[in-house]
């Protein structure tokens, strides 16, 4: 293995492909090719990967059973060249976004010279084409609000029981069909919700890390002075909202809940649905630096553990909460 393997910008001295750019409206798949030999001791992200785990041992090696990265891009590209269209020529006359009836043939009549044109050109694309009408693994072909499977998973309950079950006994609390069709299940009422008559939601910005990671410093020039202010970030609330609690712009409020409290400014936006406390994520961190220890406060402090009905993942957007102006 060499001795030094550099970070994976060596861009100009490997090959490496790049699978449809987002946005893209056609099917595309683009290979690179080496444009200078490499000044140092350097390797292919993708060699070291191998590399390794042909080091660590057999089992791991044997799971990336090719010589180097070149073959792994090879086996790739092999399903396109079983596809049997596509085409790794451009032609301004026939732009690739231009509607075709039909899918144009590249004519490889082998991979290798699939794998020679390809990376010659540097790509491969399928234009534009009309598609024919989609056919679903379903009795119908067709899709189907109904889902079969449920309502097969359900009788085969009550077949392998010495008694007919019913739905309800079951735990479902609506019909047969609309047990077998997506729907929506509000959550239970909460208790809490008499003294907290508002929900807090929280929200990412674009220009702020939402998570455990610390913001990069500079970024906080570009935050408004109606997010954060000094150590101060601000909450989001509807005019509406905001008049039922005296409250008018930048006046201090505490959010609480009943897993915690924050302290806040207030920010009057029209877009804010009534009833709901907008948060922004990104804020209150406790440690780091200067540039960002205690700046604002962090909704995550103050969620309120909930669990979705139907699929019982966790819900972290109703927590119910009440303002108290400071």
């Amino acid at each position: 293995m060499a001795d030094l393997i550099l970070p994976d910008h060596n861009y100009l001295e490997k090959r490496y492909d790049v699978v449809r750019p987002v946005g893209l409206q056609y099917p595309f798949y683009g290979v690179s090719s080496p444009v200078v030999i490499p000044l140092y001791n350097t390797m292919n992200a993708g060699d070291a990967v191998i590399e390794l785990s042909k080091a660590i041992d057999e089992s791991v090696g044997a799971a990336f059973p090719w010589a180097n990265f070149e073959e792994v891009l090879m086996a790739r590209m092999k399903g396109l060249f079983e596809a049997g269209d596509g085409l790794a020529k451009y032609s301004d006359s026939d732009p690739a976004w231009k509607w075709h009836s039909t899918a144009p043939k590249g004519g490889f009549k082998s991979f290798d010279q699939m794998w020679k044109a390809v990376t010659s050109a540097g790509m491969w694309y399928r234009p534009v084409t009309k598609m024919g009408p989609p056919s679903f693994k379903t009795p119908s072909k067709k899709f189907e609000f109904y889902s079969r499977q449920i309502q097969r998973a359900l009788d085969s309950l009550s077949e392998d029981s010495s008694k007919k079950i019913s739905v309800k006994d079951l735990g479902i609390r609506v019909s047969l069909d609309e047990a077998c069709m997506g729907h929506y299940s509000a959550m239970s009422p909460e208790a809490d919700r008499p003294e907290y008559p508002l929900t807090m939601v929280p929200y990412e910005m674009m220009n702020l890390a939402g998570n455990w990671i610390p913001n990069p410093p500079y970024l906080y020039k570009t935050i408004f002075d109606d997010q954060l202010l000094k150590d101060i970030s601000f909450a989001t609330l509807n005019p509406e909202t905001a008049a039922q609690y005296k409250l008018k712009q930048g006046d201090h409020i505490i959010v609480q809940s009943p897993a915690g409290q924050a302290k806040v400014g207030v920010n009057l936006y029209e877009g804010a649905m009534p009833g709901f406390v907008y948060l922004p994520l990104g804020f209150g961190h406790t440690a780091y630096d200067e540039f960002l220890k205690g700046k604002g406060a962090n909704p995550n402090n103050i969620i309120q553990a909930g669990k979705d009905p139907l699929s019982g993942q966790p819900v972290w957007w109703n927590t119910p909460v009440k303002l108290i102006k400071v």
